[in-house]
This record gives C-alpha cells, sequence and structure tokens, in this order.
C-alpha cells in the first residue's frame, strides 16, 4: 500500500499560525530538550510523550513521525507526538503515542488537534487517531470514545503506613503468597533478557502479539535513568515481568504480567507489593498502573491497589472508511469476531514462531 508523501510543513518551512498567537510546526533537530522540559513541567505529562519516541518509533518500526508543538512568544505551549502508519491491516493513519496532547491551555490543546487534523488530511489518511488521552477536548470535534480507565496510587511517605492502607484480603494475598514461596522479585534494569521473555510467554497465553526485543532495547536505551523493570522467578524462570518508567517522582506502568500456573503463587501481588515499597523508598509519589478496559477483571484488579480512578478516551476522526479497528477493539474488554478468533488462533502459535512473528504483526498495532 505504498503512496507517494505530499509535502509536509516542518519548523524549518512554514509554521502555521493559528488564532490567539498560537504557532504550530514540527519538532526541529536540536529542541527535544526544549520539549522535554515542557512535558517535564505539565502536570499532565507523561513518559510517552517525551521527544525520545519519535527515534524509538522510527528505529523499532520505520514510522515517519511528527512531533507537533504549539509556541506562543516562543514559548512551548502545547505539544503533540504522532506517527504515521500505512498497513494493509489497519489502514492508512495518523495516530499519536499514548497520552495525546499535552497542553498548558484549551487553546494551544485545539491549535494541536486542528494541525493534526490538516496533516491527516494531506496524507489522504483514513483516519486520526489520538490515543489514551487523559482529557476529552470536546471543542476539537473529533468523536470519542470511553473504554477505559486508569488507576493511580498516592504514595505515603512511609512503607508501614502503605501496608496498613492496603484492602485486608490484599494484604493476605502478599502474605499468603510470601509464605507459599518459590517466587522471587528482583528489581533491576540489567533483566532485559529475563523481562522478554516473561512478557513473551505472557502475551502468548493471552493470545496477543508481542513487539520484538529490539523495542524493548530501544526504549531502556532512551530512558537509562528513568526506566524500571521488575521481574518475578520461580524455581529459576521468569514467569512475571514489568517494564515501567518514571516521570516528576511518579511511576508509570508501561507493560506487564504473569503467567496463569502461577497464580497460586499470588505472583502478581507479590510484585505490585515490591514495586510499592521500592517507590515508597526511592521517594516516589505516585503509582500509574495505566489503562485497563472498564468493566473488565484486569481494572477489577488494580483498583483494588489505587486510590484514584480517572477516564481514558481515545479521539478520532474518519476521512474514508470504518470507524478504525484499533477503537472498535477498544470499546470492547471481551474482543468478539475476529479479534477474538485471532486472539484464539495466536495462543495456539508455537511459541518460537509468536517471537518471530509477533513483531510484524505489532508493526501494524503497536499499541493495543
Amino acid at each position: 500500500m505504498a503512496f507517494q508523501e505530499p509535502a509536509i510543513m516542518t519548523q524549518a518551512t512554514s509554521p502555521e499560525r493559528v488564532p490567539g498567537g498560537l504557532v504550530v510546526a514540527e519538532l526541529a533537530a536540536g529542541d527535544e530538550a526544549t520539549w522535554d522540559a515542557f512535558v517535564r513541567s505539565s502536570t499532565t505529562g507523561l513518559p510517552t510523550q517525551l521527544a525520545a519516541w519519535r527515534k524509538i518509533m522510527s528505529a523499532a518500526y520505520g514510522y515517519r513521525c511528527h512531533f507537533l508543538l504549539a509556541r506562543q512568544a516562543g514559548q512551548i505551549e502545547g505539544v503533540l507526538p504522532l506517527f504515521r502508519l500505512n498497513s494493509a491491516l489497519t489502514g492508512r493513519s495518523l495516530q499519536s503515542l499514548p497520552g495525546g496532547v499535552c497542553a498548558a491551555s484549551p487553546a494551544a490543546a485545539q491549535s494541536l488537534i486542528a494541525a493534526a487534523d490538516d496533516l491527516a488530511r494531506s496524507l489522504k489518511a483514513n483516519y486520526l487517531l489520538l490515543r489514551d488521552s487523559r482529557q476529552a477536548w470536546p471543542e476539537s470535534g473529533l468523536e470519542t470514545v470511553e473504554a477505559h480507565r486508569g488507576i493511580r496510587s498516592n504514595l505515603p511517605g512511609d512503607v508501614e503506613e502503605a501496608w496498613k492502607g492496603l484492602r485486608k484480603d490484599v494484604r493476605y494475598h502478599i502474605r499468603n503468597g510470601k509464605k507459599q514461596g518459590g517466587v522471587e522479585i528482583v528489581l533491576d534494569t540489567c533483566r532485559s533478557d529475563d523481562l522478554y521473555t516473561a512478557l513473551l510467554s505472557f502475551s502468548h497465553e493471552m493470545g496477543t502479539p508481542l513487539f520484538g526485543k529490539r523495542f524493548t532495547e530501544n526504549v531502556l536505551r532512551a530512558f537509562p535513568h528513568e526506566s524500571q523493570i521488575a521481574v518475578a522467578y520461580h524455581q529459576q524462570q521468569p514467569v512475571g515481568g514489568y517494564l515501567n518508567l518514571v516521570l516528576n517522582g511518579r511511576l508509570f506502568g508501561l507493560w506487564g504480567g504473569s503467567l496463569y500456573a502461577v497464580r497460586p503463587l499470588k505472583v502478581t501481588h507479590q510484585v505490585y507489593w515490591a514495586l510499592i515499597e521500592d517507590a515508597i523508598q526511592a521517594g516516589y509519589t505516585q503509582i500509574d498502573m495505566g489503562r485497563s478496559a472498564h468493566p473488565s477483571s484486569q481494572y477489577d484488579f488494580k483498583v483494588q491497589w489505587g486510590n484514584e480512578t480517572y477516564p481514558i478516551y481515545q479521539l478520532y476522526r474518519v476521512y474514508q472508511g470504518d470507524t478504525p479497528a484499533a477503537v472498535r477493539v477498544s470499546a470492547s474488554s471481551q474482543p468478539r469476531g475476529q479479534f477474538g478468533r485471532f486472539r484464539h488462533m495466536w495462543q495456539r502459535l508455537p511459541r518460537p514462531l509468536a517471537r518471530v512473528l509477533g513483531p510484524q504483526v505489532r508493526r501494524h498495532i503497536p499499541f493495543g
């Protein structure tokens, strides 16, 4: 499905002026630190909105990225990291990194969304998709789906206080898992091989293709001081793996899971508690456990640990064709039809074959 790419706006050519004195342009080489400083200064900033993802996505999948920023009087007022996806499976699209817009004002957000809309139209995209937005941006005119919720745990400054703050049944499962023994939780960024092994096994059980190991390595390389790996071992084998990123004293869960066979040992409970202990000792103020379909069993599990929930939105506009498959799947915690059949088929694949094919499939669906 190759197509001729039209000329696109860059900061070096003609920035687009919008009402209110805002100027929208693409991130230029050398301005990454300024971009990141804005994201880090924002109370709504996320690790997936940092500039390093432009290189990560390009290196892992060969995507052409368009990281848009809005300036007023020379100061950044908002950013929107985008990449284009030309897929025989999911169509021609312009999509955001999870989190979508990070903006200091509704005006800056609207200017970025309008610029993304113009860009998508110029690229003759089938649709524009802003993933996992923490705000609905109702003035944008985009279609909105609210099928996910996020769960946060605001941490006290003391581990004992955090333990007492857990529900009684959660404390029971942690103690019971430790009492059974045989599980070791290791937090070490050098455990990337075991992390990937655990994630591959977990994804295969779930019927979900996993990104390539190079993708994981690119993320760890881009965030050497902000990344965290937690691996659970049973009988010296990795049976659970979790990859998290830190921003402004908050720990954000990206990917993770543990195998079904070790659930009686309450591995996930033990990992979550180990993450809480480590986060408090490191001086972090919050753990964000990421999105979960709502309602779902995953959401029910996570909400036991959090003291704050919030909506997560998928914003999109269709230019031609049907509603994006990614949005249709997101709106259902139990995908049916062709997606349900695909998961069942993927679970039956030999694991070595799933490891080879997974990154190829994930190029078409980089984020679930």
